[in-house]
């Protein structure tokens, strides 16, 4: 109901998917509910300074592989993960440094249970190795220093920049670049 009255008011939220429109809204009231519950502090809103941008659809279709948005009339190309069975709930849809991603939300019934065995392994993520099992598998190592001295010498040069000039920006661009690709690197 509340919907309604704010869209006729509003002419730009016209051009927004309704779904979108309705799960912000349910993160709204999530987010009051939570703070009046005591779990939470004010709720943050979204800003377009942010790094990390993202909207939630539940409209959402896959046409010969390609995703389909509600309000964009071309299907758009998409590479896969790994392959999507089951019925579309909802997709998220990020954009985190300039690179889209789609995190699609699928209900899927299991058929097989795989077979119970009474093996235990321990598995320990470490500094030296990434992965490490009690059976003694080893995966490989991380290696930072080379990219954490190229986020700190950026670093450098970000503060030696006036804040909001071209030059600041190219240097504020290049350092989140980094910062994804040693995030990338750890996850």
């Amino acid at each position: 109901m509340y919907l309604n009255q704010v869209r006729e008011e509003h002419d730009f939220l016209e051009k927004m998917d309704s779904t979108s429109r309705q799960s912000a809204y349910e993160n709204l009231i999530n987010a009051f509910s939570n703070m009046s519950k005591m779990r939470s502090g004010y709720p943050k809103w979204k800003s377009k300074k942010n790094l990390i941008q993202s909207y939630k659809s539940k409209n959402v279709k896959l046409i010969d592989g390609k995703l389909k948005l509600p309000k964009i009339k071309v299907p758009i190309r998409m590479r896969y993960s790994r392959k999507i069975d089951g019925k579309i709930l909802s997709a998220t849809i990020v954009n985190d440094n300039g690179k889209y991603f789609v995190s699609i939300n699928v209900t899927k019934s299991i058929s097989k249970l795989k077979k119970q065995t009474n093996k235990v392994v321990g598995i320990d993520l470490g500094i030296k190795d990434v992965i490490v099992t009690s059976d003694g598998f080893k995966t490989g190592k991380i290696v930072l220093r080379e990219l954490d001295g190229k986020i700190g010498r950026l670093n450098q040069i970000l503060s030696c920049r006036e804040k909001g000039g071209k030059n600041w920006v190219k240097a504020k661009t290049k350092l989140k670049t980094l910062y994804s690709k040693k995030k990338n690197i750890i996850l």
